[in-house]
């Protein structure tokens, strides 16, 4: 039998006239129909109502009295009071490392088994271990989509994280901390400035950053002396001098005049800065990017190649997509990155290498420019972390073609324990 109410409840009556809490537009007001009186929100695109009390007559608006809780609800309660509100780490996320949470929902849901299963021959064992492997793979998931902090002890021994970085940035950091110059070079859009900003801030440096293109002059980079015989430094003068990060941005588009000019700062201890030859601080760093590895292609025709001595003095390393940045924003489980394999070798396997790598290239391959420089840079970079490959593509093939570098390493093979399958 359909119950029909004749009068509003307390609640009801007290929210006539008042603003609605779902849209906040319209205004709370009394409707009538067949089932009896109702309130309800004047606006047609929302028409929030104001429910009757639960289990409250049509005669009366006393609630009655709530029935007997049993045991079983009132262990529930317990442990969503004490148990089920979890830990968050310093980035916000809830605290699943020690397991509590899966132990939470566990303990919520057994009793829910254990009474649906009371009455049928089925052992609820088996049930809750279904349940403990759904659970632990909801949770995978979660994690999953979760980014790890990246922490690193900096040279003051103050520890620094890095949140949400690319998969690259382990890699960045090793090698700004072992004094090389690496350079950023990959498809647009994937984060090469945001990482170099990411690494200064991580390493506790100052940083400034230029964008380089065919109308940058010396005076841009290396600043100058005034009318009034004032020094005016420059970002990349400021860095140099008192030491940080300089970020030089679409360095492939850098005329010949400020390669000449970064060769001798890069290579050498001092630099013509505002003026006069100036000693370069100890602290200094530079890092740039760019879209090809120092070369025009058709999809960047407008870039410049570079010269064989400005590309001696940077560390190529090409810096792709990481996937998993994109999906972590739209709440979507990340892809897999790009497995890493670490192989090293000694001081003495390196130098054979480049030595035959240096006579193969010179008679079979001059557009590969291998000198000296592979030899030194090489080691830092194997000292700091690098593995061999890395190493070779940064100092020796630098953005070279699949098949001239399989060609190379037909040739001349990398150490035993350093080949990549």
């Amino acid at each position: 039998m359909t119950k029909v109410f004749t009068e509003l409840s307390a609640n009801q009556t007290a929210a006539i006239g008042t603003t609605c809490r779902v849209c906040s537009a319209g205004e709370y007001r009394r409707r009538d129909g067949r089932f009896g009186p109702w309130v309800q929100c004047s606006r047609y695109e929302c028409k929030d109502k104001v429910y009757r009390p639960r289990g409250v007559h049509a005669s009366t608006d006393a609630a009655p009295e709530a029935p007997e809780r049993t045991p079983a609800e009132v262990e529930i309660d317990r442990q969503i009071t004490e148990d089920a509100a979890p830990t968050t780490t310093d980035m916000g996320v809830p605290d699943m490392a020690t397991g509590s949470l899966e132990q939470t929902i566990v303990n919520l849901v057994k009793p829910h088994i254990d009474s649906a299963l009371s009455h049928v021959k089925v052992d609820a064992s088996s049930v809750l271990a279904d349940v403990k492997e759904q659970i632990a793979s909801e949770i995978a998931a979660i994690r999953a989509m979760v980014p790890q902090p990246i922490v690193l002890t900096r040279p003051d021994g103050e520890t620094a994280k890095v949140e949400g970085a690319h998969f690259m940035m382990p890699r960045i950091l090793r090698c700004l901390n072992a004094g090389l110059f690496p350079f950023l070079w990959g498809p647009p859009g994937t984060g090469k400035s945001t990482a170099l900003i990411q690494a200064a801030q991580a390493l506790g440096v100052d940083f400034e950053v230029d964008t380089l293109d065919p109308t940058t002059t010396r005076s841009m980079v290396q600043g100058y002396t005034d009318a009034r015989g004032e020094q005016v430094l420059t970002p990349f003068a400021r860095r140099y001098l008192s030491g940080g990060l300089w970020i030089g941005e679409e360095i492939d588009l850098a005329p010949a005049a400020i390669q000449s000019l970064l060769n001798a700062a890069l290579a050498n201890g001092h630099a013509p800065i505002a003026g006069r030859c100036q000693p370069r601080s100890e602290k200094f760093m530079c890092a740039v990017n760019g879209n090809t590895a120092g070369m025009p292609t058709s999809a960047h025709p407008e870039r410049k190649r570079m010269g064989e001595a400005f590309r001696d003095r940077l560390y190529f390393m090409y810096f792709p997509r990481d996937p998993a940045i994109t999906a972590r924003a739209c709440g979507v489980t990340p892809e897999a990155v790009p497995e890493r394999r670490l192989t090293m070798c000694t001081s003495a396997e390196w130098h054979t290498f480049v030595t035959k790598a240096m006579s193969w290239t010179t008679k079979n391959a001059p557009t590969l420019h291998v000198t000296d420089r592979a030899v030194h840079v090489g080691l830092r970079a194997l000292s700091a972390g690098e593995s061999v490959r890395e190493v070779a593509d940064g100092t020796i093939f630098r953005g070279a073609d699949a098949e001239l570098v399989a060609k190379c390493l037909s040739a001349c093979a990398m150490p035993e324990n350093a080949v990549q399958a």
